[in-house]
């Protein structure tokens, strides 16, 4: 029986996966949308995002989800 399950779970994954998720993905590459910003612009040479320099404080460690 725990076979059978072993098969179907795989038959399935598959079908969720080439069924959906693989035609959405090839959608949004033939719109050229590029949600996770894998695509470098312009005259950048890297994917390194420059951050201001911030003080850690320790008690920002307790609200770090709270908006100031």
């Amino acid at each position: 029986m725990e076979r059978l399950y072993k098969v179907f779970e795989s038959i399935i994954l598959g079908i969720i996966f080439f069924g959906l998720l693989a035609p959405i993905s090839m959608f949004y590459r033939l719109m050229g949308r590029d949600p996770l910003n894998l695509k470098l612009h312009g005259a950048q040479k890297s994917y390194w995002i420059e951050r201001n320099q911030v003080s850690l404080i320790p008690e920002s460690f307790y609200t770090q989800f709270i908006k100031k």
